[in-house]
């Protein structure tokens, strides 16, 4: 025990007692000294009476003879337990003793498993709390979260394949690159292998019941093998089922048939070929070819049409009004009088002169001709990129030039984010009779319905989601459209940006010309010196 002058502290029956002697005078006396008394005497964290320092104040300035004054008493430490409905998580909400004992741990672990907290305890958390003196509200347990299983995953077996994915850069532009040889491979050579979904793993929840974890995404094979089978001694491996061309197209590699033609004329008629067709001649006027696959044409393309399912390679000239269209990349030495339209990039060794070029991506004019290489006159359209190092000419007729645009991606955007709310309405339907099921019973027999429902919903929004996000940063990156010269523009050129279009009837050297982020078009030359056009 220690003393204030004339004031002693003592404990009685758990009680705080303030014993005042008798004086004629008494000194001042503060509730703050009062406090640091307390303090001293080894009571300054027990719990006190409301307003009793100040009741002790003002009965030792108003009364002259002994008294006792009840201060507080002393508490131990408590703490309550919160679980929430869905099992995922408790807390242990702490009071610090005051002049009490405090929490002993072991009662605390006691408690949680009385509620029914069994798994998910951090005990190293519950310590630390029981040892400090501060109020406190822990996190007691948490529930293990299941882990999805990993997706089916296809291991693609053939180094040297065709893949027609087209691979897009940071810049939203597709990376182009020639057809080359065509890569062969044997009958019964393998060629990818099927790594099935796993199932996960389950959780648990904090009173150690099972959360049931969503096994990944399973995706066989392709239904039509084209040129491959499954082996017959292993289900997850496909192997070529004759000789040819190996395409890969995600969940399965097409062994495309390859025809070998020295010409396309009279004497051959038109081609429809499933598969890949090189043709080490000419392609003459007004025959078709017709492919599933890739075309290759080592000689001239007259007045022709070329329809390939892949890409297009004119190792000559596209000429007299011939027409070339790919699904993928398009690419000749030089295109006149004559259109070509592609699924991605159409590249130009040399020169377009009055040719329509259509391509989704970019168009390149004069990728092996730098300095001499020109578009003059036609149509030339493209999302990301138009390139030519001479755009025009003074005797060349209108040229014109369009970036910016794609229709087909806009078109599919808009179906996509529909598709993705019915989805998702869905999916949310479908968790909720899960997660019923799962708290209050199956007596029916229906949750393994429900959770396949769940999974298959999961999966089909997963795949529009991802879809629609790739196609949402493809067309934010029409943003970035261009038109590039690397040596000068010359006679009448047209130029549009999406819809705002300009008309070029002056010279410009090598430069850019792009759109800024509030609508204007301008030029950017060779020594960035900008210039808006009006």
């Amino acid at each position: 025990m220690d003393e204030l002058t004339g004031i002693a502290f003592s404990e009685l029956d758990g009680q705080l007692i303030a014993r005042c002697s008798a004086a004629a005078v008494r000194p001042p006396l503060e509730p703050d000294a009062l406090r640091l008394g307390l303090e001293r005497a080894g009571y300054g964290n027990w719990s006190l009476q409301s307003d009793a320092l100040v009741s002790l104040a003002r009965r030792w300035h108003g009364e002259a003879g002994a008294f006792e004054l009840t201060l507080g008493q002393r508490e131990d430490a408590g703490f309550t337990i919160e679980v929430t409905p869905d099992a995922s998580c408790a807390w242990v909400n702490l009071r610090p003793a005051h002049g009490g004992e405090p929490v002993a741990l072991a009662d605390v672990l006691q408690a949680l498993t009385d509620a029914g907290v069994v798994h998910g305890v951090d005990a190293a958390a519950l310590q630390l709390a029981c040892e400090s003196a501060a109020a406190a509200r822990v996190t007691a347990a948490r529930a293990t979260a299941p882990q999805k299983g990993e997706d089916t995953r296809f291991e693609l077996l053939v180094a040297d394949t065709r893949d027609r994915r087209p691979k897009v850069d940071e810049n939203g532009l597709i990376d182009y690159h020639e057809l080359g040889d065509i890569p062969i491979v044997k009958p019964g050579q393998a060629l990818l292998r099927r790594h099935p979904p796993t199932p996960g793993v389950d959780g648990r929840n904090i009173r150690g019941e099972p959360i049931p974890a969503v096994p990944g995404h399973d995706e066989a094979f392709a239904a039509n093998l084209v040129g491959a089978c499954i082996a017959g001694d292993d289900p997850n491996l496909l192997r070529a089922q004759s000789g040819g061309q190996p395409v890969h197209a995600h969940n399965t590699v097409m062994v495309e048939q390859i025809l070998h033609l020295k010409s396309v004329g009279m004497a051959t008629g038109n081609i429809n070929f499933d598969g890949t067709v090189e043709v080490d001649g000419d392609v003459q006027p007004g025959m078709k070819v017709h492919a599933t696959g890739d075309i290759i044409v080592k000689g001239l393309v007259e007045g022709g049409r070329l329809d390939a399912g892949g890409s297009v390679r004119v190792t000559g000239g596209v000429i007299a009004h011939a027409v070339v269209r790919a699904a993928q990349a398009a690419s000749a030495r030089f295109v006149e009088n004559s259109s070509m339209h592609a699924g991605t990039t159409i590249a130009i060794d040399d020169m377009a002169v009055h040719s329509e070029l259509q391509a989704l991506n970019e168009v390149l004019v004069g990728t092996q001709s730098p300095h001499r290489g020109r578009l003059v006159g036609g149509f030339a359209r493209a999302m990301m990129k138009v390139r030519t190092p001479q755009l025009g000419a003074t005797a060349g007729g209108l040229t014109k030039v369009q970036v910016g645009v794609n229709p087909t991606l806009e078109t599919r955007h808009r179906e996509l984010v529909e598709l993705s709310e019915k989805q998702k309405v869905e999916e949310e339907k479908l968790q909720k009779v899960f997660q019923h099921l799962t708290r209050q019973g199956d007596p029916r027999g229906m949750l393994e319905r429900v959770q396949a429902a769940w999974k298959q919903s999961l999966d089909a929004w997963g795949k529009s989601i991802a879809e629609k996000a790739e196609l949402e940063q493809q067309l934010a990156s029409t943003a970035a459209a261009c038109i590039e010269v690397g040596a000068s523009v010359a006679g009448d050129v047209d130029i549009v940006f999406g819809k705002v279009g300009r008309r070029l009837r002056r010279s410009f050297g090598a430069g850019t010309f792009s759109m800024t982020t509030d609508g204007k078009v301008v030029f950017t030359d060779a020594g960035a010196q900008v210039t808006e056009l009006s």
